[in-house]
């Protein structure tokens, strides 16, 4: 089920995470949620959604592995609204509508806590609370809109395939044509509020990969100013997926009744967190190809 499949208001949303969080409450009582196959007997070794995965382990002393993640379909909701957001005041505080999805996803971590301590498991449980993505722009007054169309004219050479959100990501029939289209681009960037531009080889240098090489990669990235949305939608003054810090920098906390209470002053990514599950399994950290490639490691405290 899609949030958009039960409306797009805030109300609509927090009902549609309610849904869920009451499925993962009542797998700590092992108990079989509304609408599910089977019958539950004890609290499963794993069961998942989207927002939420839990495993047990054998380790000494156990830890049944809780994260709670992407639970904030409703903030995103409610940060894009026209009516929500951040407010145009000192510190750009969050709009009432924010308040509220925040409300809610505060006590739904409330409700999965004060079950896991009432199910003598909270003492075995790591919980991570992390988001998937930002949300640009935080600052109301630089939110600005491009229609997506003019980004495509401007290309200059034919295109197979363009998405465009608070970035534009560009597939050109010919890889060919990759100069041409960056430089027809870099004519028009101040009009089209745009900041930078990936292409070839120079995305490679960023670490997008070649086109040249790998045809999932787009051909041209344009990323725009902080705020521009490539867009012409009228109901939303914010949006995900672009290379902002806004896009790009969420919050990451980490739980567990033996961790001490630190707070880490470097950068983390939400990539560490796999290879943190794994070592806190007790499974080789190795065998994940990131760690590998990118020498992803743990997040710290677990090393």
């Amino acid at each position: 089920m899609a949030a958009s499949s039960v409306g797009s208001t805030v109300a609509a949303t927090i009902a549609y995470d309610q849904l869920r969080a009451q499925a993962f409450l009542d797998y700590l009582d092992a108990v079989t949620p509304a609408n599910s196959e089977g019958t539950l007997s004890t609290v499963p070794t794993v069961f998942g959604g989207n927002f939420q995965a839990r495993t047990s382990s054998d380790s000494d002393p156990p830890v049944n592995w809780l994260i709670l993640a992407n639970m904030t379909t409703q903030v995103n909701v409610a940060q894009k609204n026209l009516t929500g957001g951040y407010l145009n005041q000192p510190g750009y505080p969050p709009s009432p509508l924010v308040l509220q999805a925040l409300d809610s996803v505060d006590a739904f971590l409330t409700a999965f806590v004060s079950k896991l301590k009432a199910n003598n498991l909270y003492t075995s449980t790591l919980i991570i609370v992390a988001a998937k993505h930002g949300q640009a722009p935080i600052n109301p007054t630089l939110f600005k809109e491009i229609d997506p169309a003019l980004i495509t004219a401007q290309v200059g050479v034919p295109i197979a395939h363009q998405t465009s959100d608070d970035i534009a990501l560009i597939w050109l029939n010919s890889t060919s044509d990759i100069t041409t289209a960056t430089e027809n681009l870099a004519r028009n960037a101040t009009a089209l509020r745009i900041l930078n531009i990936f292409a070839g080889a120079n995305a490679s240098a960023f670490g997008f990969g070649s086109p040249l090489t790998d045809e999932r990669v787009p051909d041209v990235i344009v990323q725009p100013e902080l705020g521009t949305i490539f867009t012409t939608s009228k109901k939303k003054m914010a949006e995900h997926g672009g290379l902002s810090n806004d896009d790009r920098n969420v919050a990451c906390f980490v739980s567990h009744p033996s961790l001490k209470k630190t707070v880490f002053n470097e950068t983390v990514g939400t990539t560490q967190v796999a290879p943190t599950v794994l070592q806190v399994l007790g499974l080789d950290v190795r065998e994940l190809q990131a760690v590998g490639a990118q020498g992803v490691q743990a997040l710290p405290g677990f090393v």
